[in-house]
């Protein structure tokens, strides 16, 4: 028992402590008191105790002792009891009652109970929070304060109350003279209407912003400035004068979603107006956070009012981190508009500080800190506002700065494309107009009008490209061209090529070097003709290149609009087909034809109905026989090929053979000719006719490589011994490719195979390619032969060919006997075979055999044919 001291020690202790407590005495000259000096509190851990025993915990010295500070609920279901102990005196006056207000400013409190006690007995008894009913609608309502009237006198009181909220953090309780306590409401109300006038304008203003200008910056700041704005007024219960009765009774717990919602805003709106997507991680942080602000908005009805409050304190302090240094960022990439946004979130920084501050009882409750949240998002607003403002100017200056670069660069290309377009009518070369620009010209004419187009082509172009160069020629034609312009050439009829040109010009150069004209077309051709006895003499002069003179002959074609075609390609095809006549005929001028036209289109089309025929074994081979004058003996026979047609009618070889050579079809059909030759050679021995058959060839078929195997393969296919056939030549076909001709022709030969040279006498006859060709024959040209009994030259001439035959031991052949007196006449100078229409014209095979059959031996017949054609 040597302590049993110390329990009495320990009352008396808690005695004193508790006789040390503050008690707030009230006098009738107190207008406000913070009751945070005064407040004991207790947290009930059941959340179900009574007033009875909450107020024996208080007596029993449970409650903490006053901090300073407003009593702090916490994120907490619990209950939390404060109790207050008061003491009125009057001071020696007379006993009177008073009128006192008791206010809680923090408005989301759920529940609040509370007894006025004295002497252990509740004298009073107030319940209020957004989750009572209001007493007028029997609904739960939000007020701007909850605030509780009660009357005493002089004596000893203790004011308990129960709090109970799910979000609340601290419950500031202040006591109030009931006059003080209306005369400081329009000063809260003129604070909090100032906020949300200004809140309204901006949501307004900036909406019509965005109506009018569509930029997409508006719709995530309008988002953001509307969460808030929400938020703010949930949390000061102000939802039922902004929002209604209605309306507010189901916002009562959606504070922090709103508040999310207006981050989600801020994160948009900082993407769009820093333009984020340059800034990598940033950016990508910005999305993962706009993300996970997105789930509690998903989730809010499964998420407690507790948790989703805690996530957006601590949303609202990374957010505000993310956001200042994606500013900073920004700022360090030169952008001037991440300064202004920079400073904008400064007023809201210090704001929010001090809310989370106060809420965390680091600060005092007072009106800085009331309404330092609300004032900060006002000046951020209001300065987010201006960053607009900056960003939509700064696109106006670049889009107007764009807008000038494009209205130049658009006038620079109308520039280059007015030069490119004249570029594209001018020859490069001499800077006359070209095809495009003659093109037009005949687009814009009448269709009906007459004119003639003129083409000129100077000689040798390709012996004088070969020779002088591109530059040379270039040179060249500058100066033919510039001769030909300075000819009077409107008094020829030309028309200007380029109308509405500063410089008119009346040539053109198409086609390479060949000049164009485009005349009057007069009513016959002698404009034509003085034209070019004009050009003649003005290219006459040589002209002078480094270290050469050169003259210059050009060859004039033309055609005819409309007669010859109505497109400028037409006209220039014929023109030109006309030029290439000239050339051919050594004229000057010549004006297009179409019947002499080998390229007509009808020409095409019977080159396509060639190939058929060749494919389809639809030719034929008629055979002229040829006779020997020594013993009138029938020794062989020449294959002309004939293409005959569903009437009964031929085509002449004149007309498919030249097409068969410039279509590339010659190798066809030789081939089918060799066949048909070979297969007749083949049947004529067969009925006791060993005659040998000749065939005739062009100059493609003599550079053939396969030509020799060609021949030798057919023959030994019809088991015909090559000398049964002779190939014939013609002098022209000499003239090119000598060197593979000659290899081929003697491979024949070595083969068997007899060469005759045809149409002697006409062509480059030479005796030195003469004595080197291997040749067994030699055919003395119909228009000698036909002369012979007229003309004492052309008697000359065939004794010579005659001798010059025997000389070289060769076979002679005349051709084109069409009477007996030149027969005779033939067989005096010695020649040794005659072939013509006087011994029989060409034939089929089958009125050959007709012919050998009806033949009564060797003897000459006269009645045979007599006309040559």
């Amino acid at each position: 028992m040597k302590y049993w001291f110390i329990p009495i020690w320990m009352i008396l202790v808690i005695a004193s402590v508790r006789a040390a407590e503050p008690i707030l005495e009230l006098q009738p000259d107190i207008d406000r008191v913070n009751m945070a000096d005064y407040s004991h509190t207790w947290i009930d851990p059941a959340a179900d105790t009574d007033w009875q025993q909450a107020y024996q915990h208080y007596q029993a010295g449970e409650f903490q002792p006053p901090s300073g500070q407003p009593p702090n609920i916490g994120y907490s279901a619990s209950s939390l009891w404060v109790a207050m102990p008061i003491v009125a005196n009057n001071r020696g006056s007379a006993p009177q009652r008073f009128h006192a207000m008791v206010s809680f400013d923090y408005p989301t409190i759920d529940w609040i109970d509370a007894w006025l006690i004295k002497n252990d007995a509740p004298i009073q008894r107030f319940y209020d929070g957004d989750r009572e009913p209001h007493p007028s609608q029997n609904e739960a309502t939000f007020r701007p304060h909850l605030a509780m009237s009660f009357n005493y006198n002089d004596g000893q009181y203790v004011l308990l109350a129960r709090l109970r909220s799910q979000g609340s953090v601290q419950a500031p309780i202040t006591l109030w003279d009931e006059n003080e306590f209306y005369r400081q409401l329009p000063t809260q109300n003129f604070i909090w209407g100032t906020f949300y006038g200004a809140i309204l304008f901006v949501l307004v203003f900036n909406l019509f912003l965005w109506i009018s200008t569509r930029r997409a910056i508006y719709p995530p700041y309008l988002l953001f400035v509307f969460g808030m704005s929400i938020c703010v007024a949930l949390l000061n219960g102000h939802s039922r004068l902004l929002l209604g009765q209605t309306i507010s009774v189901h916002l009562v717990n959606w504070a922090p979603e709103f508040g999310i919602i207006g981050f989600i805003g801020l994160i948009l709106f900082t993407q769009g107006v820093l333009r984020t997507r340059q800034l990598g991680l940033m950016h990508r942080l910005l999305n993962v956070t706009l993300i996970i602000n997105l789930i509690p908005i998903l989730l809010s009805p499964w998420l407690s009012y507790r948790w989703i409050s805690v996530f957006v304190l601590v949303d609202l302090i990374w957010l505000l981190g993310l956001s200042l240094t994606t500013g900073a960022v920004a700022l360090r990439r030169q952008r001037r508009i991440a300064l202004f946004y920079l400073t904008s979130w400064l007023p809201f920084l210090a704001a929010a500080m001090l809310f989370m501050a106060r809420n965390a009882g680091w600060v005092p409750v007072d009106p800085i800190t009331q309404y330092a949240l609300p004032a900060g998002l006002v000046m951020a607003v209001a300065l987010l506002s201006l960053v607009i403002a900056d960003s939509l100017k700064q696109a106006e200056s670049s889009a107007r700065d764009a807008l000038d670069r494009e209205r130049r660069a658009l006038r620079a290309l109308a520039r280059n494309q007015e030069e490119t377009t004249r570029q594209a009518l001018r020859d490069p070369t001499t800077g006359l107009p070209n095809k495009a620009q003659v093109a037009q010209f005949i687009d814009g004419l009448d269709s009906d009008e007459p004119l003639r187009l003129v083409i000129f082509r100077p000689d040798n172009l390709r012996e004088l490209l070969n020779t002088l160069g591109e530059s040379n020629v270039d040179q060249l034609t500058r100066s033919a061209a510039q001769r030909i312009e300075s000819l009077p050439l409107h008094h020829f009829g030309a028309r200007v090529l380029n109308p509405g040109e500063p410089h008119p010009r009346r040539i053109a150069q198409v086609e390479g070097r060949n000049f164009l004209m485009i005349l009057e077309n007069g009513p016959d051709g002698r404009t034509l003709a003085d034209l070019a006895s004009a050009a003649e003499a003005a290219l006459n002069e040589a002209i002078a290149l480094p270290g050469l003179d050169i003259a210059v002959q050009c060859r004039l074609g033309s055609s005819r609009l409309p007669e010859d075609g109505r497109t400028l390609g037409t006209l220039i095809r014929k023109a030109q087909v006309a030029v290439d006549q000239a050339i051919a005929q050594n004229r000057l001028f010549l004006e297009y034809r179409a019947d002499t036209d080998p390229y007509q289109p009808e020409r095409l089309r019977l080159a396509y109905r060639l190939k058929q025929a060749i494919a389809r074994d639809e030719l034929m081979l008629h055979f002229q026989p040829q006779r020997r004058l020594s013993n009138n003996e029938v020794y062989g026979v020449e294959a002309l090929v004939r293409w005959p047609q569903a009437d009964g009618q031929f085509i002449p070889p004149g007309d498919f053979i030249p097409i068969a050579e410039r279509t590339g079809l010659m190798p066809a059909l030789t081939d089918w000719v060799i066949q048909a030759a070979c297969r007749a050679a083949a049947q004529l021995q067969a009925a006791g006719w060993p005659l040998c058959v000749s065939i005739n060839l062009c100059a493609g078929d003599l550079t053939r490589p396969n030509l020799p195997a060609r021949l030798i393969s057919t023959l030994a296919d019809h088991q015909l011994d090559p000398s049964a056939l002779t190939v014939e030549i013609t002098e022209s076909m000499l003239i090119d490719d000598w060197t593979p001709t000659v290899a081929n022709l003697d491979q024949l030969r070595r083969a068997g195979i007899q060469v005759s040279l045809d149409d002697f006498g006409t062509g480059y006859s030479s005796l030195s390619y003469l004595h080197a060709l291997p040749i067994d024959c030699l055919k003395v040209d119909q228009h000698f032969v036909q002369q012979l009994q007229t003309s004492a030259s052309a008697e000359v001439l065939v004794r010579s060919i005659v001798q010059l035959a025997k000389a070289l031991g060769l076979d002679i052949v005349a051709e084109g006997v069409e009477n007996e007196a030149t027969v005779q006449h033939l067989d005096r100078l010695g020649c040794g075979a005659i072939q013509g229409y006087w011994l029989a014209r060409p034939m089929p095979l089958d009125a050959l055999q007709t012919w050998l059959s009806e033949s009564t031996g060797p003897v000459i017949n006269s009645a045979a044919g007599h006309d040559s054609h």
